[in-house]
């Protein structure tokens, strides 16, 4: 049995369990009551006294006692100052410093009982000697009497039912994102939450599994598939995708997501660490379809790291096609002609892009400056003069040797500098900064 049919399985089996459950829990409380009803009943209450036993007036236990009778339970009593030695009906318990949940009788150090509707509201009667029903809005912890704990009245309810609200999916130049949320009936706990994406042929392509343990009515959840996983999606593909949370011990699957990939929106690259919102994802999109560049592991491009000689040497050999240099005369010591680099030296170094540091040493490794980067495309692009050149780089003097090779990049659009008024022409050129030359160069 596959995840998909086996999730939609446990879920009907969870539900059966669900709605066995309930129909086996004690009816202490009326038929038909619920929390909701319970609080609303109480409203009503407010600005009477309640004096159920007739003797002593209207006291905290007398709305307590009310509102058992309401519930269709005995009544409750206290007559000294521990309220929780009451024999409590079948069904009811008594959790010390529980959190409260709505409907819950509040227990605190003196006697003193309550009613529970959230945090910030809750009911009380002879709070600080008010001999009537009040509705309070201060936080129920801070009423000037220490919190014991509370007693839960056993209501009949119906099954806690989750559902899915309708998903969002963005499909961006670098990433693909879900966006779903999931909403209960009342608060309960999520143990658990995920993803399964199928291709149309019904094979599992990416599962991503979450597990942690919290207490809500809503769960928001949102999945970066590129990153959650170590699947790529293929461009102008079809998929499904179902979303599932682990709810009070039982698995809720949402609807089918069907999408379709396109090309045009996906950055389709195995980089994890290239981003939709940097100048560089665009360009390595294109370096990576077009073979002009790969990462340095199958799922990491690393676009900050500097470039060498040899890099940014290679990346333009292979942008312009790898040429065959005629002559297989290698006049460096330093290239061997088994590095990947051999062919892409001696092909710039024919085409007079590129010399060796002297003449036998080409220096491979030594990382290569923004000002070479540029000088390198500007003698690919056979050295072209720039009339009327746009000089605002306070950093690239006229007499320095890639001041024309800058003018010309600059009024092609091939580089913006790093500022308005610097060029950083001695920075390392990252593998980022080179595969942008490139694309624009192109």
């Amino acid at each position: 049995m596959n995840w998909q049919k086996t999730l939609r399985v446990l879920t009907a089996l969870s539900l059966c369990c669900v709605l066995a459950t309930v129909s086996l829990m004690p009816a202490a409380a009326r038929a038909g009551s619920s929390r909701d009803e319970a609080i609303a009943w109480v409203d009503t209450q407010v600005g009477k006294s309640i004096d159920m036993d007739g003797v002593h007036g209207a006291y905290s236990h007398d709305l307590i006692a009310a509102y058992c009778s309401h519930l269709g339970a005995p009544y409750l009593w206290s007559s000294n100052a521990d309220f929780i030695r009451n024999t409590l009906p079948d069904g009811w318990q008594y959790l010390p410093d529980a959190d409260p949940e709505p409907g819950d009788i509040l227990v605190y150090e003196g006697g003193h009982v309550g009613i529970y509707a959230s945090d910030s509201e809750s009911y009380h009667q002879n709070l600080r000697g008010r001999r009537y029903v009040q509705k309070v809005t201060d936080n129920y912890k801070q009423l000037g009497m220490d919190f014991r704990g509370v007693i839960r009245p056993d209501f009949r309810k119906s099954p806690n039912v989750l559902t899915f609200a309708e998903p969002s999916i963005r499909l961006g130049r670098a990433n693909i994102i879900f966006s779903l949320e999931a909403t209960t009936s009342r608060p309960g706990s999520f143990s658990g939450s995920g993803f399964r994406i199928w291709d149309s042929a019904g094979h599992l392509i990416a599962a991503k599994d979450n597990t942690f343990s919290t207490r809500a009515s809503i769960l928001d959840m949102r999945y970066n598939v590129n990153n959650d996983t170590d699947i790529f999606l293929e461009p102008d593909t079809d998929y499904v995708c179902e979303v599932y949370a682990v709810f009070e011990g039982s698995i809720w699957v949402s609807q089918p997501i069907n999408f379709r990939t396109n090309r045009a929106d996906l950055l389709y690259t195995p980089f994890r660490d290239v981003f939709s919102d940097k100048y560089y994802s665009g360009p390595i999109q294109w370096a990576y379809l077009n073979n002009v560049a790969s990462g340095i592991t199958d799922v990491h491009f690393a676009p900050d790291r500097s470039c060498s000689r040899s890099m940014i040497v290679t990346l333009l050999w292979n942008s312009m096609g790898k040429p065959m240099p005629v002559s297989d005369t290698n006049p460096f010591v330093d290239v061997s002609p088994d590095s990947y680099y051999y062919k892409a030296v001696l092909w710039a170094v024919e085409k007079g892009i590129v010399s060796g540091i002297d003449e036998t040493h080409f220096a491979p490794d030594i990382p290569c400056s923004r000002a070479q980067m540029v000088s390198f495309l500007w003698r690919a692009n056979m050295r072209p003069l720039t009339l009327s050149p746009e000089r605002s780089f306070t950093d690239v003097t006229p007499d320095s040797y890639y001041a024309e090779a800058v003018d010309w990049a600059v009024k092609n659009g091939i580089t913006y500098g790093a500022s308005d008024t610097h060029f950083d022409p001695d920075s390392y050129c990252t593998r980022g900064q080179a595969v942008s030359f490139l694309f624009r160069f192109r």
